[in-house]
């Protein structure tokens, strides 16, 4: 995704969950221009496969959500979000916490690496999105 592990920064076009969720159907229909696609989606990453099936349902034949941040209180490192203005701020912030959970999980340390390398604008859009498309069990409401 732009903006995430070894890709491009996002740009305007491709931020939240609504812009990712377009790219998504891009690619989709770039690699597989003669039929729907199955998708399997982890973490934040759920929301904008939802929102890409939702949008586009005939393009995807299922969805497979791991650990899928459907939910507010499932978007608990993401949604962390909504309490910072500034995208920045939040990745600073993000990014510690992360490394000092890897004091104690060696995992988390390979996270933070990864996090780290993140766009801090798409990381904070969709983060955000995340979290508010989860309150109240509206993800996917029209």
């Amino acid at each position: 995704m732009p903006g995430f592990g070894g890709s491009s920064a996002a740009t305007p076009g491709f931020l939240g969950t609504g812009g990712l969720a377009h790219f998504l159907t891009r690619l989709a229909d770039a690699t597989s221009p003669d039929g729907p696609v199955g998708l399997i989606a982890h973490s934040v990453g759920s929301p904008i496969a939802v929102e890409a099936v939702i949008r586009h349902p005939g393009r995807f034949t299922a969805l497979l959500s791991i650990e899928g941040n459907l939910t507010s209180e499932d978007a608990y490192f993401s949604g962390q979000a909504t309490g910072f203005a500034d995208p920045d701020a939040f990745k600073r912030v993000f990014v510690t916490s992360i490394r000092d959970m890897a004091t104690r999980d060696p995992a988390m340390g390979r996270y933070a690496t990864a996090v780290a390398g993140a766009d801090a604008l798409a990381m904070w859009r969709l983060g955000r999105d995340a979290a508010e498309l989860g309150r109240d069990d509206g993800f996917g409401a029209e």
